[in-house]
């Protein structure tokens, strides 16, 4: 069970999967619209060689008011943000995305979400930076729903 004892808690206790929305509550537009934040921790694997090429979504600076870069990195640096045991390796990668809690019910069009945060493990230090999908190579080891005290 997730523990919050920071202000920002990284909890992998719970699945970032969207849920159903619920079948016996009438149709809400707000609450269908209700998101949360979920985080990922990618592991870099090295270069890509796939010609692929195209246009990437940048990534932000905050997310919300308690969700910025400048506090996800003071966490990260006191290490006491995670609810389980992880050194960080040089290339870790955190994403923290803005996400939808409710499944897209069909004839229901909500607007998509790009927004996403990235930081990179580099030099025993977390910095605000990305890699590139198209030409970097990454795999997910660890992922959950940020809870804000």
């Amino acid at each position: 069970m997730c523990k919050l004892d920071s202000q920002i808690h990284l909890c992998s206790c719970a699945s970032i999967a969207p849920i159903p929305y619920p079948v016996n509550k009438d149709f809400n537009k707000d609450n269908y619209l209700k998101t949360h934040f979920v985080w990922k921790l990618n592991r870099y694997l090295g270069e890509k060689d796939t010609g692929m090429t195209g246009e990437m979504v940048m990534p932000l600076q905050r997310l919300s008011e308690d969700l910025t870069i400048d506090k996800l990195i003071t966490k990260l640096c006191k290490n006491d943000i995670f609810d389980f045991d992880y050194t960080p390796k040089e290339g870790d990668e955190l994403i923290i995305r803005e996400e939808y809690i409710y499944k897209a019910i069909k004839g229901k069009p909500r607007p998509e979400l790009f927004n996403y945060m990235s930081l990179i493990y580099k030099d025993d230090c977390w910095e605000d930076d990305f890699y590139d999908i198209f030409s970097e190579k990454t795999r997910s080891f660890n992922k959950g729903i940020i809870k804000i005290k």
